[in-house]
């Protein structure tokens, strides 16, 4: 009986040792180091420093996809525990400096891979209250800026499937102001509200007037935008809902006709986004 105790007394403190180790191993910032190397370069992933533990939080600084800089530096708080399920679990994500044309060209390229492999990476990731600080965007010679994004949840499903509880998404740009709140459901965005306040009818003119004239004189470059619109499309959104438009157009002058103020209200708005990106 007394040897039963010893072994008994010499199990225990065997694991409380190794539990001590194996927290040790995890909250070193080396580990979590040479575990990050190990792990985002064999997807290509790079980074010029991560600090921090898997418990108190992570913060990585300058993350690239193939050489082109996804964001300036995160704060990252997740949940290890959560791989026994075959997910990741981030519980905070605050990023700043996202750069948005660079992700959009890292999801198209994972998005190929997805369709020549069948499945990329076997894991579920749910990101939990989420803040993203988007740097200022220029597309097609418009500018957007004030980029912020919020959500309490995303989840991305291994095979691309994308759902969120509700997320508020605003920004300015050279075209119309906007703000809106949403959620995602297996792929399919329905919107509560969007104001557009602002809106530039001369410079939409001229934007659309550009677009069009960047389609009719079609390159490789162009065909190769529409491809990859028709990618994004396909991986992310099916369809899109929206109860709510509200939108105010700044005044404008069209001889000798003069509009001060024009307030616009839509209701009930659906949108086959796979269609329309094609």
């Amino acid at each position: 009986m007394i040897r039963f105790f010893y072994w008994l007394v010499a199990i225990v403190e065997a694991v409380l040792l190794f539990g001590i180790i194996l927290f040790l191993i995890l909250t070193d910032s080396r580990s979590v180091k040479i575990l990050a190397d190990e792990t985002l370069s064999s997807y290509d992933f790079r980074y010029d420093e991560i600090s921090g533990n898997l418990f108190s939080g992570l913060e990585v600084v300058n993350l690239s996809y193939k050489d082109e800089t996804l964001f300036n530096t995160a704060i990252i708080h997740w949940n290890p525990l959560s791989l026994i399920y075959k997910r990741v679990t981030f519980t905070k994500v605050d990023v700043e400096g996202v750069e948005l044309q660079n992700i959009l060209n890292m999801v198209e390229d994972l998005s190929s891979e997805k369709s020549e492999n069948n499945t990329l990476i076997d894991l579920d990731f749910v990101l939990k209250g989420i803040h993203l600080d988007i740097n200022p965007y220029l597309y097609e010679g418009v500018r957007f800026s004030s980029f912020l994004f919020e959500s309490d949840r995303i989840r991305i499903a291994s095979d691309l499937t994308l759902n969120s509880k509700k997320f508020n998404l605003s920004f300015d740009s050279d075209l119309v102001n906007t703000n809106l709140d949403g959620a995602i459901k297996n792929n399919n965005l329905s919107i509560g509200h969007v104001d557009l306040a602002q809106i530039d009818s001369r410079a939409i003119a001229v934007f659309v007037k550009r677009l069009n004239q960047k389609e009719k004189n079609k390159t490789v470059q162009v065909q190769k935008d529409i491809k990859t619109n028709t990618a994004l499309s396909e991986a992310f959104l099916k369809s899109i809902e929206i109860e709510k438009i509200k939108a105010t157009l700044l005044p404008v002058t069209y001889e000798p006709l003069v509009i001060k103020e024009t307030n616009v209200v839509i209701d009930n708005l659906s949108i086959d986004a796979i269609r329309v990106m094609n």
